[in-house]
């Protein structure tokens, strides 16, 4: 059985990477320095990180040019994204896509362009950095979805591109666009983000909006129905410390610190020990007060998983574990948080991709773990891997 469920998710990758060519390993490698990492992002099936210096670097699959190293060859170790230079503010990775915000409040993005996620018009691959169009300069925060994109200006407007198949975009329109548009019915909110096929977004009251695919309730409005307009998240208040959208299902932090989810649960990954979907937040249980650094990621129709840290800094995961992307020596999904073996209190930050996780330790070294058929856990390989392996690179030369 578990030999079926990892063939079925190899299928599922090599068909979304669109025929991605083998890993090339990179030469020079060195262990990256301590505490060099602001932030560590996975998307579907690469990685990246967002150096103290204000560089990117990536690795991973590269079939969509998603890696910004001006190529389509997959990374078995950290590439620079040479074209952004330093500076970059913030990144964001989509399934195989990613998008960065410049020091100069621009946004750029790259990788698979087929759907008009790069936002530059065309609806063309793009293998670096590509400028998106009708922003202007004063970019604030980006999130990146399955096949489309999303950002906020200074003054907390919403605006999405791509793929628009089940309203995602929020402009009333089922429409996809290779442009900006501006999202509906939001006057400023102040984060935002992105899963397969819905949108959330937060209001100057921190209050959760969402909008798009609805089939498994991830909308958290009560209801399965799809929606092109923003509806409110239910039961949740104001006052939201951080939210995440996963593949089919959102979670976010409370005013209280308690752990939120909703949405489907096939796999276990809203946490709550039931494998039942909720379209109404529900409780992610072992966790306790304190949760944060969420991330949530998943694979179409088959991985699905969640990790947090808790008060103390310790990690847990839950969900899908096909790949071993849970980090608890097994391939058994879990329908409870369970903490990744290896590492001790005061993990610093937590990634999750389509099938695998990272994660920033205390001492700022980043590891990760699960499906590695494209290099994506960075330690010079391809063997998948259910404990965490150090990632390797030589990014401590641009400290």
């Amino acid at each position: 059985m578990l030999r079926a469920h990892r063939t079925l998710a190899a299928a599922l990758a090599a068909a979304l990477l669109a025929g991605a060519p083998p890993a090339a390993a990179a030469t020079g490698a060195e262990a990256l320095a301590e505490a060099g990492i602001l932030k560590l992002v996975s998307g579907g099936y690469h990685s990246c990180a967002l150096t103290t210096s204000r560089r990117v670097f990536c690795w991973g699959a590269n079939g969509n040019g998603q890696l910004g190293d001006g190529s389509n060859v997959s990374r078995l170790e950290p590439v620079e994204i040479t074209a952004l230079g330093g500076g970059v503010r913030e990144i964001a990775l989509g399934a195989a896509n990613s998008c960065a915000i410049t020091a100069g409040g621009h946004a750029f993005c790259w990788g698979r362009g087929s759907e008009g996620q790069i936002g530059d018009g065309a609806n063309t691959d793009r293998w670096s950095p590509t400028a998106v169009q009708g922003l202007g300069d004063d970019v604030r925060a980006i999130a990146v979805g399955l096949y489309f994109a999303c950002a906020l200006n200074r003054v907390g407007r919403a605006f999405c591109w791509g793929s628009n198949g089940w309203g995602q975009l929020g402009d009333g329109t089922n429409g996809s666009r290779n442009l900006p548009v501006l999202v509906s019915g939001i006057a400023a909110a102040t984060a935002i983000v992105a899963g397969t096929d819905h949108t959330c977004a937060l209001d100057v009251d921190r209050k959760a909006l969402c909008w798009g695919r609805n089939h498994h309730g991830q909308l958290g409005d009560g209801t399965f129905t799809s929606r092109s307009l923003r509806a409110p998240v239910a039961n949740l208040g104001g006052g939201l410390r951080e939210f995440v959208a996963g593949l089919d299902f959102t979670c976010a932090v409370t005013r209280l610190r308690r752990l939120m989810c909703w949405g489907g649960n096939g796999r276990g990954q809203l946490g709550d020990g039931t494998g039942t979907d909720s379209p109404l937040p529900v409780r992610v249980k072992r966790i306790g007060l304190g949760a944060h650094g969420v991330a949530a990621g998943g694979a179409p129709d088959d991985a699905k998983h969640a990790c947090a840290l808790n008060s103390g800094g310790r990690l847990f995961c839950w969900g899908s574990n096909i790949w071993g992307e849970l980090g608890d020596r097994t391939f058994t999904d879990r329908w409870l948080p369970r903490r990744v073996v290896r590492f001790r209190d005061g993990m610093q930050m937590a990634a999750a991709g389509a099938t695998h996780s990272c994660a920033v330790t205390a001492g700022g070294r980043p590891y990760c773990w699960g499906d590695n058929t494209y290099g994506q856990l960075g330690d010079g390989t391809n063997a998948s891997r259910p404990v965490p392996a150090e990632v390797s690179g030589d990014l401590h030369l641009q400290e």
